[in-house]
């Protein structure tokens, strides 16, 4: 259990982004962390329907009704603590996937040792087959791109957790069935028919394949005339079929269909033009092999990597994955690749398919045939699927975790004659390999997190960046840029300063949300009413420019009275009056919230938003540039006021990577 600790570290690290908060969201509004939450309560009534659209672009309007097109295992294990409270709604997420990972490194330490007692019976454990096992379970359970899912508990990252956990589980109950001369328990059979039903339940495209492994694993068994094996074998099927039924009502009480999931009516279809015009290119399905060479190229890459010489000096390729073979993608992300990400489980888990699949594997070994390749099935609907992302390549972890797993007793067997010294190696090649994993996933885990949660977590990663590199350095100031306007997209992970310090931005390198920004300077509208009172007006005072250009400004009245406005044109929506004070001073103040992506405007009683970055015709991210925009002194003394405009306090941060820059 020395691995999965080691395992643990990093994992919990990046889940609780740095901190100790076990209820920790992606998002401060806690979109895409309550998902599961809506449909557990749904349950409680009895259907699998949801309110109307309350999931945004993810619900799918099937027949007047709103469905997720999750299954509902999730939702199934909130249910006892949403049953008594609401207390913990929408923060369930980072707990759930907590359990998930509990349940991998539980698996993968019995997946290890039943593999090694498949491929070397009851040889001694060595020193040797000690610390190599537990170099293995490190790097399963802290090295892979379930790091990068741990970054952001929501319900995108929840189900491939979940998905990973259920199948190295079922791999470690074949293990265990795979053993000669053991006869299986009927708890042996329960474990894995409840490890194929979990997995069916989460994510219904990876639970298909392994519950048809169960039923030809089933069908093996009752071919094999020793013992109770027929009777085994019959068991086995049922645990197979049984799952598979249960998901096809499932889906077809949600879609008609047993297996499909109709895009075409997913709201996110009917709002993005990309997504469109994907299903036209594509037969209406983003499914389908003409996908299988773009996704392998982007997937396999050796090079889909990126190292960098600042903070965290591991992050994905520069570009966005590439289509090949004239596909028509729905999205494409940065990502990165299988063997750069898991170095040791990608060669132990090639050592362990080729050990499995060769001739003289001995029966022990070659049970775990149908295993794997029903693993190995769980991968197949990511690798024709046509949007490509990271979070993708986690549904590779559990078949080469059992490949690996083999593959590693395979290599001890034959390190057993081998010299003290050629050991010490092996395991140093081992240990590097696991430890380049677990930092190489932390490293895109954090920036994740930052980037997407923005706020005080981001300018704090920044200003890591910029600390560190000035110990190394002083890298950071090869990529900050200064100019007057932003560009439309830079290189990934520059920082651009606009203005004085007016605002600080990081390029994402991303299509659709090229800039987030890291922070911005508040704006400030001084009012002062005369001694003589104020006449009827509209003065302009902040110019806000985004997907369409808008005005704030104030409005006052011949009873002494001031309310805000905002809008373009004569399209515009005032606040409620409120009366100047005695001393006739008052002030718009305008702050950018980067957590929630919004302005936050204040005069006197009165506060609203509006939005810092928009979401445009194409859905791809614009940000929203606010400027003082004061009218004319003439029209300030005929209302009988006076405008002074201020910038807030400085930018620590910004300032101080300028002068880096600068100097």
């Amino acid at each position: 259990m020395v691995g999965a600790a080691a395992g643990l570290l990093p994992f919990c690290g990046v889940l609780g982004n740095m901190r100790l908060d076990p209820f920790r969201t992606p998002r401060v509004e806690r979109f895409g962390s309550n998902f599961y939450d809506i449909q557990a309560r749904a349950l409680f009534h009895g259907h699998l329907a949801v309110p109307d659209r309350i999931l945004g672009i993810e619900s799918f309007n099937i027949d007047g009704r709103t469905y997720m097109y999750f299954p509902p295992f999730p939702a199934i294990l909130r249910m006892p603590v949403l049953l008594v409270t609401d207390r913990f709604d929408a923060r369930l997420t980072a707990p759930s996937m907590l359990l998930a990972w509990m349940l991998i490194a539980a698996a993968a330490v019995l997946l290890v040792w039943r593999a090694r007692y498949l491929v070397r019976g009851d040889a001694a454990v060595s020193r040797t087959d000690a610390v190599a096992s537990g170099l293995l379970i490190a790097a399963v359970t802290g090295g892979t791109p379930l790091l990068y899912i741990a970054s952001l508990p929501w319900v995108y990252h929840e189900v491939y957790l979940w998905s990973a956990a259920w199948t190295v589980g079922a791999l470690a109950c074949f293990a265990r069935l795979a053993v000669p001369g053991v006869v299986p328990r009927r708890r042996d059979l329960g474990l894995l028919g409840g490890c194929v039903l979990g997995a069916i339940l989460t994510r219904a495209t990876a639970g298909w394949p392994v519950a048809i492994a169960t039923v030809a694993f089933g069908a093996w068994f009752a071919l094999r005339r020793v013992d109770r094996r027929r009777q085994t074998g019959v068991l086995l099927v049922v645990a197979g079929v049984v799952p598979l039924i249960v998901s096809a009502v499932i889906n077809w009480m949600k879609f008609r269909h047993p297996y499909m999931i109709p895009l075409e009516y997913q709201q996110w279809s009917e709002v993005s033009a990309r997504r469109r015009m994907a299903l036209l290119a594509n037969d209406g399905s983003l499914a389908g092999t003409q996908f299988f060479r773009t996704t392998l190229a982007n997937y396999f890459r050796p090079n889909g990597i990126r190292f960098v010489p600042y903070f965290p000096f591991v992050t994905f390729p520069a570009e966005p994955a590439r289509s090949y073979g004239g596909a028509f993608l729905d999205q494409t992300y940065r990502t990165g690749s299988v063997p750069t990400f898991m170095p040791l489980l990608f060669l132990l888990g090639i050592g362990g398919f080729v050990a499995t699949f060769r001739r003289g594997a001995g029966r022990a070994l070659a049970a775990m045939r149908i295993p794997l390749l029903g693993a190995l099935g769980a991968t197949a609907t990511v690798m024709c699927y046509g949007y490509i992302g990271f979070r993708y390549t986690s549904e590779f972890v559990a078949v080469l975790t059992g490949a690996s797993a083999i593959g590693l007793a395979e290599l001890t067997r034959r390190l057993a004659r081998r010299s003290p010294r050629t050991k010490y190696g092996v395991l140093v090649g081992i240990g590097v390999l696991a430890a380049f994993g677990i930092l190489a996933n932390s490293a895109v885990g954090l920036a994740t997190e930052r980037t997407t949660g923005r706020g005080d977590a981001l300018v704090r990663f920044v200003s890591w960046q910029d600390r560190i590199s000035s110990l190394t350095g002083n890298f950071v100031a090869d990529i900050t840029h200064v100019v007057g306007v932003l560009p439309p997209s830079a290189p990934p992970d520059d920082l651009y300063i606009v203005g004085d310090c007016d605002a600080l931005y990081l390029s994402t390198g991303d299509l659709y949300e090229p800039w987030v920004t890291v922070e911005e300077r508040t704006r400030i509208v001084r009012i002062q009413a005369s001694s003589d009172g104020v006449r009827p007006a509209v003065l302009q005072l902040i110019a806000i420019d985004g997907r369409r250009a808008q005005q704030i400004s104030v409005q006052t009245n011949s009873r002494n009275e001031i309310r805000v406005r905002v809008g373009e044109g004569i399209y515009v929506v005032p606040t409620d009056w409120q009366p100047l004070p005695p001393n006739g001073r008052v002030e718009l103040t305008l702050v950018a919230d980067t957590a929630r992506d919004t302005f936050d405007v204040t005069l006197g009683d009165v506060s609203f938003n509006l939005p810092l970055a928009q979401w445009n015709a194409d859905w791809n991210m614009v940000l929203t540039r606010a400027a003082f925009a004061l009218s004319p002194v003439a029209d300030q003394l005929r209302s009988g006021l006076g405008l002074t405009a201020e910038m807030g306090p400085p930018l620590e941060l910004c300032n101080r990577l300028l002068d880096r820059a600068d100097a």
